[in-house]
């Protein structure tokens, strides 16, 4: 046998596939196998791995569908095989990406997000700084009035700062969510401004804003440091009104522009595929079929398969579904998080986190979450998470975790902010594979603390709430290093 532990093929045959796969990704992350590199030929993997064909390809659609690895075709000798697409963290990456993207994600809403994120990362770098994590933050510093004066470029610039202080806090999701969010921004900045007077003054203002982050962190100051990203965040919500009537005028040719140095048909798909959300999110997500390939085709002046990797990009998302039968076709169907959150969720569970790093920031973040829903939650939405308290209430000890990841993931919605909903509910699916029974006092305490979350939420007394769920988050953490619930991570 190779280094995997996939069973015989009498036992568990029908999670075979899903095994394989698993013990294919866990190999590629762990020996940081990158992009091209050749897993083996089928004959080789099927021999490697003491496989049938039909188990092995059935694992080979769920890596492709994963975008960790891609079947090519030819000898092992010509090039064939299977290859390395991506690690499980560029996946990730890239599914969270995606998925802002293609839901018409908005600026406000993703440097909330970000804020929330960017304020736990400097936390947790301030109290991890050394010698060499101090000359990078201070050599990006320096960088930051160098190189191009395009938007783009000062964009990454400034968004560097935040990448390297996610990286010294030492945090696999403060680093995966940073990443992503990174991402977005990058992608989404628009190619101009306006006025070059302007964008200069404004280029200026957040580039002493980020050096003093950087200071903060560097000098250990941890306070100061919240402070500075506080400020760095109101500076950017202020650009946001501009930035966002950007992205909603910008047209299919414009989505379809890649960026400085962006090459290949990947990276065109990808800009296609934004380009068709984008379109049918402008036409209020409309239940009708999608243009015909040829059309579509003809309009972006795409190659057949650079379309077709953007068909493939936005079934993932839920954003087109094959409809089969008279009328059928690629239909426009709607955002879904699913294939996102179990990208999250596998490279998380690679990423060697402890209950510690995941209660860290989903306190972060749900500290914000509050906040918005105590603001902006409708009656509605608080009569919604009443009646789930109530069903929380009265279940029984075998059902109340699956209930309580759901309260909490209706409470991440109640603040109309889609991106921070979406980080916190691929945090909760870390704890959502329910015990069998939890023990009768665990069981009692989650009942009365997510009963006086509820009352503090219809009451809108945010300090009562934040309160609350600062304590039900010192609980947790107990409760999960001693082990008497699980994080499965």
């Amino acid at each position: 046998m190779s280094d995997t532990n996939v069973p015989p093929e009498a036992v568990a045959r029908p999670k075979r596939p899903e095994l394989l796969a698993a013990a294919i990704e866990d190999r590629v992350e762990r020996e940081q196998l990158q992009p091209g590199t050749p897993l083996g030929t089928e004959a080789q993997l099927m021999a490697q791995y003491e496989v049938s064909r039909e188990t092995l390809r059935n694992a080979i659609r769920q890596l492709e569908r994963h975008g960790v690895a891609v079947m090519r075709r030819g000898g092992g000798g010509g090039g064939g095989g299977l290859t390395v697409a991506a690690t499980a963290s560029m996946t990730a990456v890239r599914a969270i990406t995606a998925h802002l993207e293609f839901s018409d994600i908005g600026w406000d809403e993703i440097v909330e997000a970000r804020a929330l994120l960017d304020m736990q990362a400097a936390k947790l770098a301030s109290r991890r700084i050394d010698a060499s994590a101090r000359s990078r933050l201070r050599q990006i510093s320096a960088e930051l009035d160098q190189g191009p004066s395009t938007v783009r470029a000062i964009g990454k610039r400034h968004l560097a700062l935040p990448g390297a202080i996610a990286e010294i806090s030492g945090n696999a999701v403060v680093q995966l969510f940073s990443q992503a969010l990174s991402n977005w921004s990058t992608d989404v900045l628009p190619a101009d401004l306006g006025s070059p007077v302007v964008r200069d003054r404004e280029t200026q203002r957040v580039n002493a804003i980020l050096r003093t982050i950087s200071e903060a962190i560097a000098t250990g100051d941890a306070d100061a440091a919240g402070a500075a990203v506080e400020a760095f965040s109101a500076s950017s919500l202020k650009v946001c009104k501009l930035l966002e009537e950007r992205r909603r005028r910008a047209s299919a040719k414009d989505w379809m522009e890649l960026p400085s140095g962006s090459e290949g048909e990947g990276k065109l798909a990808q800009r296609l595929a934004l380009a068709l959300a984008r379109d049918v999110a402008a036409k209020g997500w409309p239940r009708e079929r999608l243009s015909d390939e040829a059309g579509l085709i003809e309009r972006f002046g795409v190659s057949r398969s650079v379309l077709r990797e953007a068909i493939r990009m936005l079934e993932l998302h839920g954003i087109v579904r094959p409809q089969r039968g008279r009328g059928g076709g690629l239909m426009i169907g709607r955002p879904n998080a699913d294939y996102t959150i179990a990208s999250a969720k596998r490279y998380l569970r690679r990423a060697g986190l402890g209950a510690s790093d995941y209660l860290a920031v989903r306190e972060a973040l749900e500290r914000g979450a509050i906040h918005l829903a105590v603001t902006r939650a409708h009656a509605a939405d608080l009569r919604a998470i009443s009646e789930l308290n109530s069903r929380l209430q009265a279940a029984d000890d075998t059902q109340i975790t699956a209930l309580a990841i759901e309260w909490h993931a209706q409470l991440s919605q109640l603040g109309r902010n889609r991106a921070l909903s979406l980080l916190l509910r691929t945090l909760f699916t870390l704890t959502e594979e329910a015990q069998p029974r939890l023990p009768a006092d665990i069981a009692q305490t989650l009942r009365k603390r997510h009963a006086r979350l509820t009352q503090a939420l219809l009451d809108r007394d945010e300090p009562r709430a934040q309160l609350v769920a600062q304590e039900h988050v010192a609980w947790l953490n107990q409760v999960l290093e001693l082990g008497l619930a699980a994080l499965h991570p």
